[in-house]
Formats: C-alpha cells, sequence, structure tokens
C-alpha cells in the first residue's frame, strides 16, 4: 500500500502525473476534478491508481442534499472519476444519523448505476467506533453499512479521515490498551506524555490509535456487528491541529518542522511518518487506498499540508513510498527510511575509532558546496537550513582553505538509502552483516577489503549485538570521492 495524493486543485498536475507514475498508489483524491487530469493520471499509473472525486459544496445540510446529489453525480460522469464522495466531514450526530445515512446510499446507488463507485461516510476520525459501541446506536446509520456489506468494494467504501499531531501520536501495542499511557497520551490528564522510549516499538503491525490507526478500533466493532464486508478508504490524513500536543500552534506539518516530533529519531518527520503509516496500513486487507490532503493548494489555509511546496521532501516522499509494496503485506519487518537531521553533528563526537575518512574535495569545492554534497543538500535552495553543516564542516577543518587533493573531514555519517544525512544509526536490514551493512550505509559499493576492513571493525566494535531488525550506531566519518 503507498500514499495517495489528495489535490486541493488541478494545479500543478505536473507534480501529481510524477508522482503517479513512480508510485502508483491505488488512490489519489481530486477536489473538483476534470476529465483531462482525471485521464493524465491513469494513464501515467498504467491503470493502477483510482481517482476519487469530491464536489465541492459550500453548503452542505439534508434539505440541499438532492441538489448536491445530482451536481456529485454529473461531475462523476463528467470527470470519469472511479469514485465519488459523498458530503465532507458533514455535522452527524444520533439525531440525524439515519436521514444522512439514507441520503448517503441514495448517492451510491445512483454512482452505481453509471458504473462508479461511491465513498459515503466521510466523518472525522474516531466518531463511528465511539458512538457505535451502543445498541441503540446501530440503529442510525445502518442503512450505510447494509449496502456497503453487500456490495464489491469497486462500487462503494466507507471512507473517513484520519489526522495526528505526528502519525505515531496516540498508538498504543496490542494488547496494553488499558496500561498506563500506552500511547503516549495521558487520557485523564490530557497530556502528551513524550515518546516510546524504543523506536522498534512503534513497527508493531498491530497497533492501534486513538487519531492515525484508529480505524483498526473502527473495523472490531463492525466485525463484531456481523459487517465483515466493508472495506476502507482514508481519503484525508496527516499533522493537524491535534491537541494534546508536544509544541506549539500550527496546522499541517509545515508549522512544525523544527519540533522534536519531526525531528526525533524515534518517529521521524513527516515523509518517514507517512512511511510508517503505509506500513502499517499495508498489513490490513480492508484498506483499498490512503491520501494525504493539501496537495497543490491554491488557499493559502492549507499550505502548511501541501508538499507541492517542498521539492526536497515531495522527492524523498516518492522515493520512500516506492519502497513499499503496490499490495500486500512488506516484506522488510523493520523501516529502511530515516529522516536527515535538520542540526549536523558536533565534530569528534564520533564512536568506534574510524577517523581517517574524508571528502577529496573537487575542481572549485568550497566548504559550501562541500557540505551540500555530503550531506545531500544541494537541492536544498535553504540557506538557513544548509548553514549547520557547512559550519560543522568548516570547525572540523579549522576552516583552512580548500586545495584540489588536500583531505577535508566531514563530521556525521553517510547512509546511501536515498541520500542525505542519515544520522549516527540505522536499522539492521532482515539477512543483512556487518560487511554488507557498511558498503550500503557508508557509501562504498565496490571499496576493496583493505578500505573496508577497519570500518567493518569499528561497526562491530561499536555493536557487540547484531540483530535483524534492530537498530546499530554507525561510528567514524563519511567518505565521497569528487
Amino acid at each position: 500500500m503507498r500514499l495517495g495524493l489528495h489535490a486541493n486543485t488541478n494545479n500543478n498536475m505536473d507534480l501529481m502525473i510524477r508522482y503517479v507514475e513512480q508510485v502508483q498508489p491505488p488512490m489519489v483524491k481530486l477536489l473538483d476534478p476534470n476529465r483531462e487530469v482525471v485521464a493524465a493520471i491513469r494513464r501515467a499509473s498504467k491503470g493502477v491508481t483510482k481517482v476519487i472525486g469530491r464536489k465541492h459544496w459550500d453548503r452542505q445540510s439534508l434539505d440541499m442534499y438532492g441538489e448536491f446529489k445530482a451536481a456529485a453525480v454529473d461531475l462523476a460522469r463528467d470527470s470519469s472519476v472511479q469514485y465519488m464522495e459523498g458530503m465532507n466531514e458533514w455535522g452527524l450526530t444520533m439525531a440525524n444519523a439515519s436521514s444522512f445515512a439514507t441520503a448517503e446510499v441514495a448517492l451510491a446507488k445512483e454512482l452505481n448505476r453509471h458504473g462508479i463507485g461511491a465513498m459515503i461516510g466521510g466523518f472525522s476520525t474516531g466518531y463511528l467506533d465511539h458512538n457505535l459501541q451502543s445498541d441503540r446506536s446501530w440503529t442510525y446509520g445502518r442503512a450505510m453499512f447494509d449496502y456497503l456489506n453487500s456490495v464489491p468494494p469497486e462500487l462503494g467504501l466507507l471512507h473517513f479521515h484520519e489526522y495526528g499531531h505526528y502519525m505515531q501520536y496516540g498508538t498504543g501495542k496490542p494488547g496494553r490498551e488499558n496500561a498506563p499511557w500506552p500511547d503516549q497520551w495521558d487520557h485523564s490528564g490530557h497530556r502528551w506524555t513524550g515518546f516510546e522510549g524504543d523506536r522498534s516499538a512503534y513497527w508493531d503491525p498491530g497497533r492501534v490509535g486513538w487519531w492515525v490507526l484508529r480505524y483498526r478500533r473502527l473495523r472490531k466493532v463492525l466485525v463484531a456487528q456481523g459487517y465483515k464486508n466493508i472495506g476502507f478508504a482514508i481519503t484525508e490524513s496527516g499533522c493537524d491541529d491535534v491537541n494534546p500536543r508536544p509544541c506549539g500552534h500550527g496546522r499541517g506539518w509545515r508549522d512544525f518542522t523544527n519540533c522534536e516530533h519531526f525531528t526525533d529519531h524515534r518517529v521521524g518527520d513527516m515523509v518517514d511518518q507517512f512511511y510508517w503509516t503505509m506500513w502499517q496500513a499495508s498489513h490490513d486487507s480492508y484498506i483499498y487506498g490512503w491520501t494525504d490532503f493539501g496537495f497543490a493548494t491554491a488557499d493559502p489555509a492549507w499550505l502548511s499540508f501541501d508538499y507541492s511546496q517542498t521539492p526536497t521532501e515531495f522527492e524523498r516522499l516518492i522515493q520512500t513510498q516506492k519502497r513499499l509494496p503496490l499490495f500486500g503485506t512488506p516484506s522488510d519487518p523493520r523501516p529502511i527510511p530515516i529522516a536527515p537531521s535538520p542540526i549536523a553533528p558536533t565534530p569528534g563526537t564520533t564512536k568506534g575509532g574510524v577517523s581517517d575518512l574524508a571528502w577529496l574535495p573537487g575542481r572549485g569545492d568550497s566548504y559550501s558546496a562541500i557540505a551540500r554534497k555530503a550531506y545531500g543538500q544541494e537541492n536544498n535552495t535553504s540557506w538557513a537550513t544548509t548553514l549547520p553543516f557547512v559550519k560543522a564542516v568548516q570547525a572540523a577543518n579549522e576552516n583552512r582553505p580548500v586545495k584540489i587533493g588536500s583531505r577535508v573531514e566531514v563530521p556525521g555519517v553517510m547512509a546511501f538509502d536515498g541520500g542525505g544525512l542519515r544520522g549516527l544509526q540505522t536499522f539492521i536490514h532482515p539477512g543483512e552483516g556487518p560487511w554488507p551493512l557498511v558498503r550500503r550505509c557508508y557509501g562504498l559499493p565496490t571499496a576493496p577489503a583493505a578500505v573496508m576492513g577497519p570500518i567493518v571493525a569499528a561497526v562491530k566494535y561499536a555493536n557487540p549485538s547484531w540483530i535483524a531488525g534492530g537498530m546499530v550506531d554507525l561510528p567514524g566519518k563519511a567518505v565521497l570521492f569528487v
């Protein structure tokens, strides 16, 4: 399962096309789609990616639903989408749930009559499993579940939205739902309690959540009521204004890039968190699609959600999502990508004793150019975020003039899973020994044994235990040859 994009406009569709061509997610979503864009997405993805449409409607109310239904069906037919949504995050209550469900099912049947699938529900996170626990709740809205349980997934899916303040927030280990704060949240005190102590704890495919991964709670409730055939789609997700939160005020992930819940190695940045999310969803065959929110937005209110504004992160998103399977369960039990650190490491703080690795400058290389290349920042146009890397390299070399053929110390460690500074740790791939890991993480795919030997020895010294899926320290400094 791979992440799809939720485009708020038909702008920047060249980026959308590039994304679906390379990633081939099962679904993407377009607000007020047009036929040309839908056709281009289908061609680029070789027919793999299905397009969800949504009709923007200012006044969402039951008395307007008939007019909305006609407009939504017309748009679905005109644009040739594979699915069309009903009303978006409508103000559902127990008092109106039955009428709303009847209206959504009527829309679904009309769409199906034209060979178009229906996405119905559109609730905000957690509404259903919270309110459907009592028997009386099932008498309201049951029409939706009866219908979806009776049709194949290409004709109807239950869709809803899952946002967290960081994606792992509020998720707990299986069997520990009633333990004290297993999900980084003190429920009674309504406060954040910190990250899990071990990053690997997040990579249990049975975790359940109160924000992201809450769909697993809902699935359990539905199955208990006999609804075993209802498929899900998550049609909005990401970082949002969720409280209690570990950082200050903001909306989307771009408001929090320097906060601990997007820099701590246990959760990674937003690219890594979406990788984790889709890794989790890939274990659930009843999930048919998953999208982010806010791509290519024209409304400035949603710019902080928008990957089209950040070329570096957008490229990383493509590369990390491609590592997930198109369909089925991931083969790797642990993640590959780890987010680039926004702060350069302190020179001289290496472990294991490898100190003879260096950068050999090329013609015209300056400290700035070396830092950008060595730490994978060549496409980073922000001087503010590359300056720490430059200062670290300058300090490590006492700001001596750079000469061709000279040695320039580069503090930190390079791991070439997509390029960029990966910090001082990585995960061991299944079946990977010290030699293959060193070749991968130090960028030495063809280095002779004489070069590899001291580095392998240092890695072994720094990591007396070696367990597939575990985390290991990467001592030393990076080496690249220009």
